[in-house]
């Protein structure tokens, strides 16, 4: 990306919107499809809606009684949870996939439509938090600068 300006910008600064939980399956970590009014311009609907889905569909399988899941808890329990320090269990590894997912998202997607989606294992898997980059404004662009691009650096304040 040369000749792309990155500006830091803090979060704890943006404006947010939060994504509830929804609890209408139960206690199962599942989020609200509802498309939220304050995303409106920035994003479109239907690209909303496929990224709740396949959180939620991620959560859903993490959460499915299996074979392997059932294994797992058994040889957990005969070694008094020692063998879990051998390898990672099913939900450690979906909440790896959440992460890189959301990752992979907030930069094609959100990033560039001035939206930031924060991992909801940072809120307990309460709330997804969306930070929506209000005060990012363009520097005053010249003739000779005027085909570069803007490239925002997050910065999480916890």
């Amino acid at each position: 990306m040369e000749g792309c300006v990155q500006r830091q910008i803090a979060l704890n600064e943006c404006r947010k919107c939060y994504i509830q939980r929804d609890f209408s399956r139960g206690l199962e970590v599942r989020f609200s499809s509802d498309f939220p009014q304050e995303l409106e311009d920035k994003i479109d609907p239907e690209t909303w809606t496929n990224f709740i889905n396949n959180l939620n569909a991620k959560y859903e399988r993490a959460e499915e009684v299996s074979c392997g899941s059932v294994v797992e808890s058994t040889i957990s329990f005969l070694t008094c949870h020692v063998a879990r320090l051998c390898y990672p269990t099913v939900w450690s590894r979906v909440l790896k996939q959440v992460a890189t997912f959301i990752e992979e998202r907030n930069r094609v997607v959100f990033i560039p439509n001035n939206i930031f989606v924060r991992d909801p294992v940072v809120k307990g898997l309460r709330v997804i938090e969306v930070s929506i980059l209000d005060e990012f404004s363009a520097p005053p662009t010249s003739a000779a600068n005027e085909s570069s691009c803007i490239t925002p650096m997050l910065t999480p304040r916890d």
